[in-house]
């Protein structure tokens, strides 16, 4: 079973429904805990940014920033790997204070200060993209395990790149989270953006032998205006890009709603009634094959 958020009155994040028939994190009061590692500095926001908006004060998030330092930022100029790096947190942070005038809930990032793939491998480019991750990186997702260990306690949720566009980065991250938690009933996975909005092919294949477990509703003004804290990483095409993605994962189960639109979520510009939805999946557990004339 699946529920879509915006179904209940109280809060969006009754989302996602368990194997058990259970919500993987509860409303009763209780502090629900989500951590949500992001291999860079915008992953969390470009692929979480509109469920995190909608979240209720019963709910605190500790976004895992994993490989924080930096050279790369979209037309730099400047090669300073402490300039790039203190750009790209400062973003994070701001993100962080933008989220917190949308949303209910306590949010915090927390930066690991590894380098990223081109500082760490000296990849640049195509090379950076791949079908598996390197056995070589072993040893930097124990790292990141040993540090999620310490923050995902008390059955706090865990939430993963899937590793959609195959960036190594975001397959170590995945590697780390899956090492830390052991237990795949405390994992979700959240489709990795841009490159979902770029190859939507990608993402069916990704998600073969999982089961779609969350479909949150949010604005897509709201993502929009949440996506423009990270000028050195994204210009306003690509934001139209991921946003316009969030919206048709919603018309796809609404098809008699609207399906053109023209940047109804350009800055300083009235949107009309359309929403938008970001998804979260859950691995199925491997089937169990009878063999004949066993018990």
């Amino acid at each position: 079973m699946i529920v879509d958020a915006a179904d209940f009155g109280r809060s969006p994040v009754i989302s996602a429904i368990g194997d058990s028939g259970r919500p993987p994190w509860s409303i009763g009061g209780a502090s629900v805990r989500l951590v949500i590692v992001s291999p860079h500095c915008d992953d969390a926001a470009f692929a979480l940014g509109g469920m995190l908006s909608t979240l209720g004060p019963e709910a605190c998030g500790t976004v895992v920033t994993c490989f924080s330092r930096s050279d790369y930022a979209w037309e730099s100029h400047s090669p300073s790997v402490e300039t790039v790096t203190a750009t790209r947190m400062a973003e994070d942070h701001a993100w962080v204070r933008r989220l917190a005038l949308v949303s209910r809930a306590r949010v915090t990032v927390a930066h690991l200060g590894l380098d990223d793939a081109p500082l760490r491998l000296g990849l640049r480019g195509a090379g950076l993209y791949m079908s598996a991750m390197p056995l070589s990186q072993v040893p930097v997702a124990r790292t990141i395990a040993a540090a999620l260990a310490t923050l995902a306690t008390d059955g706090a949720m865990l939430i993963a790149p899937l590793g959609i566009g195959g960036h190594v980065d975001h397959l170590v991250a995945r590697r780390a989270v899956e090492m830390c938690a052991g237990d795949t009933a405390r994992t979700l996975y959240y489709e990795d953006q841009p490159y979902a909005a770029r190859a939507p092919r990608q993402v069916r294949r990704a998600t073969r032998g999982y089961r779609l477990a969350s479909r949150t509703r949010f604005s897509p003004a709201a993502k929009a205006d949440l996506l423009r804290c990270y000028p050195s990483q994204i210009d306003a095409r690509e934001i139209d890009a991921i946003v316009r993605y969030a919206v048709h994962v919603f018309l796809r189960r609404h098809p008699g709603r609207v399906r053109t639109f023209d940047h109804p979520w350009a800055q300083d510009t009235a949107a009309p009634a359309l929403t938008a939805v970001e998804r979260l999946w859950r691995q199925q557990p491997p089937r169990r094959h009878r063999i004949s004339g066993c018990r």
